[in-house]
């Protein structure tokens, strides 16, 4: 009975081995490409500095037998200029400003190849052919005016470095202070402190304050026409608010952070409006808060996201709207 069976089994086998492979053995592999995110803008540059040391020659002393005084000729300072050299290393083309800030009445200047400038923009090496040297160009400063009657220092210089892409930088207070004079759209390059009121009325006004902070002891006291602040900080430290919508303006808030120490983050008065959007508005002061619409027809509307600590006040036919969370 064994036998048989094992006999039976051997056939079964053989023939199913006899049969042949018709199924496809083989697979192509695929591979799918997806692009990775592009490189973040990252700014690196070398500063190199000649000694800023610049001489001075008192003038000549000569005795009046009239007068019986010393008379004395003007100084001088060497008409040396002294380089500041700067390197581009980022992945985008650079615009470095040059500012000095001098002590007492001592005057200087910046020239490059002998023309009055205070800005050097350099390209990214990335333009430029394989194996060719980092984008670098120089600035000259000079001593131009004024006396010293010892050794000392003159003054410090800075250099700001920000991406040459176009827009309209604001480095400085006096640079803010202009462009509020003026109008039109700016971009902050660096945090701030402003000491002054920054009143703006000539025109439409736009601020991407680029993910910076200012700290302000007067605050901005916007007019007349449209103005919108987005993108950053504002502290007011001082007794003034952050951020004053009036005479008939229109302001826009967008994406900010505003903190008042003393007095409201936003006042909006004298027949003006304010919009603010996805933004943080605190009021760190009990006896007045995050934001106020003073007067008839004065209009703070809030749109979007916000986050508001401390009181919103309605004063003298104010109107406060909420539209969102």
């Amino acid at each position: 009975m064994k036998k048989v069976i094992i006999s039976i089994l051997s056939l079964a086998m053989t023939a199913y081995m006899a049969v042949p492979a018709f199924a496809d053995n083989t697979a192509d592999v695929q591979g799918k490409y997806k692009a990775g995110a592009e490189s973040p803008v990252t700014i690196f540059a070398d500063i190199t500095w000649e000694d800023m040391t610049f001489n001075y020659t008192e003038g000549e002393k000569t005795w009046n037998p009239e007068t019986h005084q010393v008379d004395q000729a003007d100084g001088k300072w060497n008409s040396d200029t002294k380089a500041i050299t700067v390197t581009n290393h980022s992945n985008v083309g650079i615009m470095a400003k040059f500012a000095f800030a001098p002590n007492g009445e001592i005057e200087g200047s910046f020239t490059k190849d002998s023309t009055p400038t205070d800005q050097l923009a350099l390209d990214t090496i990335k333009n430029l052919e394989e194996g060719s040297a980092a984008p670098s160009d120089t600035m000259n400063f000079g001593i131009t005016n004024g006396t010293i009657s010892e050794n000392g220092k003159l003054g410090t210089i800075t250099v700001y470095i920000a991406p040459n892409d176009g827009n309209n930088y604001v480095f400085m207070e006096t640079e803010l202070t202009e462009a509020a004079e003026k109008g039109g759209s700016f971009k902050l390059a660096n945090d701030l402190y402003i000491n002054d009121r920054i009143i703006i009325s000539k025109g439409n006004f736009e601020i991407d304050l680029n993910g910076k902070s200012i700290n302000c002891s007067g605050g901005f006291d916007l007019r007349d026409a449209i103005h919108k602040i987005s993108n950053g900080t504002i502290n007011s430290i001082g007794s003034n608010e952050c951020l004053m919508s009036s005479y008939y303006g229109n302001t826009i808030v967008d994406s900010c952070k505003l903190t008042s120490s003393t007095y409201y983050a936003v006042y909006v008065c004298l027949g003006s409006t304010a919009t603010v959007k996805d933004s943080t508005l605190t009021g760190l002061s009990y006896s007045y808060g995050a934001a106020i619409a003073d007067g008839e027809n004065a209009v703070l509307t809030f749109v979007g996201s916000n986050i508001i600590n401390g009181n919103v006040k309605v004063r003298g036919g104010g109107k406060v709207v909420f539209s969102g969370n």
